[in-house]
């Protein structure tokens, strides 16, 4: 059940439905014997964005190995 007002709840179902949101937990909390949940409307990453991040990892993985190696 989510405390939420109904004009609130509408506009969250409207952006999940218009797609490429997500709706994320971000973080749960114990209160008074119940458990609350702050949440989030998050929007996905773009493509050229995980090239991007894809190509980092890469890049670090290699300095690491190179580090590692010359130690």
């Amino acid at each position: 059940m989510l405390l939420l007002h109904k004009k609130e709840i509408r506009k969250l179902q409207n952006d999940l439905q218009s797609g490429r949101k997500t709706l994320v937990p971000t973080r749960f909390y114990f209160k008074k014997g119940l458990i609350k949940a702050e949440i989030a409307l998050c929007t996905g990453k773009k493509l050229y964005d995980k090239r991007q991040d894809l190509r980092k990892k890469a890049v670090m993985r290699e300095a690491a190995r190179d580090i590692k190696f010359s130690a």
